[in-house]
């Protein structure tokens, strides 16, 4: 399994679903039963440990439970995770 540092964290939609895409192939090649317990026959078909986006509905929902969610950072490489402000 690769070691990710913090700046070579994806910044991008592509570049968060080829690390997502890439962790849940090294996480399912090496779990033991007990770790695959929680992943559905579906996800494991698939080879993928996420799940689909909230529709619409859901954040309106949500935020109407929670208040207003915060939107997107201020933008690709900037941040608390890119190192840069």
């Amino acid at each position: 399994m690769r070691e990710w540092d913090v700046h070579d964290l994806p910044t991008t939609v592509a570049g968060w679903r080829e690390y997502l895409a890439g962790y849940s192939a090294d996480y399912l090649r090496v779990a033991d039963e007990q770790d695959l317990a929680e992943v559905s026959a579906e996800q494991r078909a698939a080879g993928w440990l996420g799940f689909a986006a909230a529709t619409e509905a859901q954040v309106a929902a949500l935020e109407k439970r929670l208040g207003p969610l915060s939107r997107p950072g201020p933008g690709p490489g900037r941040g608390p995770l890119s190192g840069r402000p």
